[in-house]
């Protein structure tokens, strides 16, 4: 919805003054499918958020296995000594 936010698929205010502007304006649109490209665009955009989260969610558990690691190797050898 990154698209839909920025105003993309609105008719710029300029256009607004001058119908037969406007009328082309909404030709190209609908010739060039920008409102199905920008929701293929919109859906490509929040699998690639969902990846990077997924990522991010596998990074901070390898820090935790980690730091878990640490502190069993802190606690073994504190009771070895």
């Amino acid at each position: 919805e990154l698209n839909a936010e920025a105003g993309l698929l609105d008719a710029p205010e300029l256009l607004w003054e001058h119908a037969l502007a406007e009328r082309l304006y909404d030709q190209v649109v609908a010739h060039f499918d920008v409102r199905r490209r920008t929701a293929l665009l919109n859906e490509r955009l929040s699998y690639s958020l969902d990846y990077l989260h997924t990522l991010g969610e596998h990074v901070r558990h390898l820090y935790s296995v980690r730091l878990e690691r640490m502190i069993i190797l802190l606690i073994t050898l504190e009771l070895g000594v």
